[in-house]
């Protein structure tokens, strides 16, 4: 079953796997070590995960010069994370996949 909401794109499968896609964009002002992250940014997933084991979460950033994000934390609801960069004030276009399970 594919669908989505405001917050992004889902696929449920019958075996029970759920694959969750959502897009945001934040900017890297916080500087660590001459390294920028951004505030911790919630995405809200479309639908919700049945639990939080055996979660993988994944995502790619778009910047002219590298970066990352991290995962600060997870509800069957949300993802907390941050955005890494090596430049101050880099606007940071995330695409997060989350893999889990649905029932």
């Amino acid at each position: 079953i594919a669908g989505s909401t405001d917050n992004g794109k889902y696929v449920k499968y019958p075996n029970g796997r759920l694959e969750l896609f959502m897009s945001a964009t934040v900017v890297a002002t916080t500087s660590i070590d001459g390294h920028y992250r951004s505030a911790q940014t919630p995405a809200t997933f479309p639908v919700a995960l049945f639990n939080t084991n055996k979660v993988t979460i994944s995502g790619q950033t778009f910047i002219a010069v590298g970066g990352h994000i991290s995962s600060e934390s997870i509800s069957t609801t949300a993802l907390q994370f941050r955005a890494n960069s090596t430049r101050s004030k880099s606007s940071v276009a995330v695409n997060l996949s989350v893999q889990g399970a649905w029932k």
